[in-house]
């Protein structure tokens, strides 16, 4: 009897222990470690500092000076070429107000064709710029006046001219025109006459205190 009591107490012991362990929560897994990648690192493109582009911007060349180019020198009895007229004033010469014709060279020959070389000096003469030019005086400096046509007449040449004749600042300036003007237009005629118009009229008569 007694040990049967001994058998059960053990038995019972036993079946105590095992529920206990079977009680017991089983620890949690240990987490797996991951390993964490940093991140690539991109390099940000450097900064670059934008400049302007200096350009250069080349100026044109310098229009080559005409044929005509003209040099201030009374000219020989044996020099050629054509000439315009100024005045040198106050000389007590026979010309306007006491003062005196001067040829002005052009350094070109002439052609051998009155008319060209009329049309040619005549061009120059009433496109000179300025009141005193090459250091003469210019009494047309105030007029603007163009060639428009140079032809033969009968016997004569014609240059006619359209524009407009500022009346001078003295009395003999009218002969100081005249005196410029038709020595110029002589000068490259070949010996021949010349008659020059203004807007229709001869110029003589525009050259004159008389003109309207």
């Amino acid at each position: 009897m007694h040990r049967n009591t001994l058998l059960i107490t053990l038995l019972a012991l036993l079946l105590a222990g095992c529920a206990s362990a079977a009680m017991v929560p089983s620890e949690p897994a240990s987490p797996t470690a991951t390993a964490t990648v940093a991140p690539t690192q991109i390099p940000l493109p450097s900064a670059t500092e934008t400049r302007p582009t200096a350009t250069a911007t080349v100026e044109p060349s310098a229009t080559a000076s005409p044929t005509l180019e003209p040099s201030v020198t009374l000219v020989a009895s044996d020099d050629p070429s054509l000439v315009i007229y100024l005045l040198r004033e106050n000389t007590g010469g026979p010309v306007g107000c006491g003062d005196t014709l001067v040829p002005v060279r052009l350094n070109v020959q002439p052609s051998g064709d009155p008319l060209a070389d009329v049309r040619t000096v005549m061009e120059f003469f009433f496109t000179t710029k300025g009141k005193y030019p090459y250091g003469l005086f210019d009494p047309l400096y105030a007029s603007s006046i163009a060639v428009t046509a140079v032809y033969w007449g009968e016997t004569e040449i014609h240059v006619e001219t359209t524009g407009t004749m500022t009346r001078p600042e003295k009395g003999c300036g009218w002969d100081q025109i005249r005196a410029v003007a038709n020595e110029t237009a002589r000068a490259a005629a070949g010996g021949n006459q010349v008659e020059i118009s203004l807007n229709d009229r001869p110029f003589n008569d525009w050259a004159s205190a008389d003109h309207p």
